[in-house]
């Protein structure tokens, strides 16, 4: 670890502070809200990272098959 990747104990706590008060509120407002905001009704990541993955194989398909029909 060089010099310039050291981080001391006090620094990290003042980085922690600093980030806290956010943590903190963002907590109260999920716990206080989130029954409104339908976090359960949200797809799972797996879900879309698959639909986005699909959908960039069925452009890159199409890309080919028009490049093909320009060459041909």
């Amino acid at each position: 670890m060089n010099n310039s990747e050291h981080i001391t104990n006090n620094e990290l706590i003042k980085v922690m502070d600093q980030w806290s008060g956010l943590a903190d509120f963002l907590a109260r407002m999920i716990e206080k809200y989130g029954d409104n905001l339908g976090l359960d009704d949200l797809p799972t990541p797996e879900y879309v990272y698959y639909f986005f993955k699909r959908a960039e194989v069925y452009t890159k398909y199409a890309e080919l098959i028009a490049s093909k029909k320009t060459n041909d």
